[in-house]
């Protein structure tokens, strides 16, 4: 193997190793960040939804309660980090 072979190989492992961990830290500030994003939009529609009659429909309620559920379980798996 000569030294350019090596320091290829080298600078290659080197950015996978740096890729993979920008990519761990993105998903960790999109699970500490998302359930309060997810939480403050559900309740800005639950109280638009009092003065606009189309938000009150049923598809809208059925919405926002998936997205609280989602939310919930993204906060129970953001505890168990650590």
């Amino acid at each position: 193997m000569d030294r350019q072979v090596a320091l290829k190989i080298i600078a290659e492992k080197a950015y996978d190793v740096g890729y993979s961990a920008k990519l761990h830290f993105s998903t960790y500030d999109i699970v500490e960040k998302a359930p309060g994003w997810i939480g403050m939009i559900s309740l800005i529609i639950g109280v638009l939804s009092l003065y606009i009659d189309v938000l009150a429909a049923k598809h809208v309620s059925a919405l926002i309660t998936v997205v609280g559920i989602c939310s919930l379980y993204i906060t129970y798996y953001s505890e168990t980090k650590g």
